[in-house]
């Protein structure tokens, strides 16, 4: 997992979601998955209040090439994708799935016309920057932002 997973992780997690670190999702029961037929999630959160699972994937490279193929592979086999997960993850169908990309900011641009390439996806992909996940960005009251807050002391001393 890269260290901006994890980051993304922490900062699911404060904001109330369960989360599941490099979820593996896979179309068929076979011990060898063909290719485009599984894949791992970077994250996967499942937010309880808005009966929502993100897959959440994080990027910082500078085409964004990889996150675009993997949504196209998703949308061309969401409706798989969807059953597999209800039954792996023991959901109804009034739960929503979609895919949550996590970029920097000044990836915005590259983000939006890497989607209008792909065309229409069979899903609303949300996005949010990497920038927006930092500690220090966190609800006052989040155990996280305080543990930032306690690194960074201790920073300063050294």
């Amino acid at each position: 997992m890269s260290y901006y997973a994890e980051i993304v992780s922490e900062y699911l997690q404060a904001r109330g979601q369960f989360i599941r670190r490099e979820f593996f999702i896979a179309l068929d029961k076979t011990p060898q998955q063909a290719k485009g037929r599984s894949w791992y999630v970077d994250v996967l959160a499942v937010d309880f209040g808005e009966r929502t699972i993100w897959l959440c994937e994080v990027s910082f490279a500078k085409t964004l090439y990889a996150l675009r193929a993997r949504f196209k592979q998703w949308s061309d086999n969401w409706e798989l994708i969807q059953q597999a997960l209800r039954a792996e993850i023991a959901i109804g169908t009034e739960w929503q799935i979609r895919p949550w990309a996590f970029t920097p900011e000044e990836l915005k641009p590259v983000y939006e016309s890497g989607l209008q390439k792909i065309g229409p996806l069979a899903f609303d992909p949300k996005w949010s920057t990497l920038e927006d996940t930092a500690p220090w960005r966190l609800p006052a009251g989040s155990t996280l932002r305080a543990l930032a807050r306690t690194d960074l002391s201790a920073q300063d001393r050294d």
